[in-house]
């Protein structure tokens, strides 16, 4: 244990429908427990490779957010061809960090889900997100939505890493929990909800 303190238009409405619900079962076969501060910490104690079927649980505090696992995933991988998020809130700055992802070409593709609240709340952001969605051909859903998720997935090479945690993708001093799981059946069960929202599909039709 480390142990330091088809061009696809943006969907910009708010639907009143409640996303599919579902559960499922993966199997793990080891578990990494991992306590850090401090995002320059992260980097230095981070796993060089998340290896297929672990599980790493990561308890933070301080100026770690979702995003800060990205991009030292990107780091560590270079780029991913899939990628799938949801936050209920995020930044200025964290728009253009995912701006500079997809310009370099370290994600092929943008899909977002988002909270309605952060839309009425933190409008400017919410349109600069827009307009990165937008910008790059990618997908956005709002929707009464709390969940904080990224899905990764490079398939030519076998690489699949799920995100679980606590943290927005906003920077914030509380103590966040996140879990990086590689697993392709995780990451298919997470896409699959995704395209379901995307396409409109209520939770009836699961």
């Amino acid at each position: 244990m480390n142990d330091l303190l088809d061009f696809r238009s943006v969907d910009d409405r708010v639907r009143d429908e409640q996303p599919p619900s579902a559960v499922k079962s993966v199997r793990v076969s080891k578990l990494e427990l991992i306590r850090v501060a401090r995002e320059e910490n992260l980097r230095k104690i981070f796993p060089a490779t998340i290896e297929p079927g672990y599980s790493y649980h990561f308890l933070t505090a301080g100026d770690i957010d979702a995003l800060s696992f990205l991009s030292v995933l990107l780091e560590r991988y270079d780029h991913f061809p899939k990628f799938y998020c949801s936050t209920w809130t995020m930044s200025h700055a964290d728009c253009r960090l995912i701006e500079s992802y997809l310009e370099a070409g370290k994600l092929g593709e943008l899909n977002v889900l988002t909270g309605e609240y952060f839309a009425s709340r933190e409008t400017s952001v919410y349109a600069s997100l827009v307009g990165v969605v937008s910008k790059f051909n990618g997908r956005l859903k709002k929707f009464m939505n709390h969940s904080k998720l990224i899905c990764l997935a490079d398939p030519a090479r076998e690489l699949f890493i799920t995100c679980e945690g606590s943290a927005n993708f906003c920077t914030n001093p509380r103590t966040e929990q996140m879990i990086l799981t590689a697993s392709k059946e995780l990451f298919e069960f997470y896409q699959e909800w995704f395209e379901r929202l995307y396409s409109g599909q209520a939770e009836d039709d699961l």
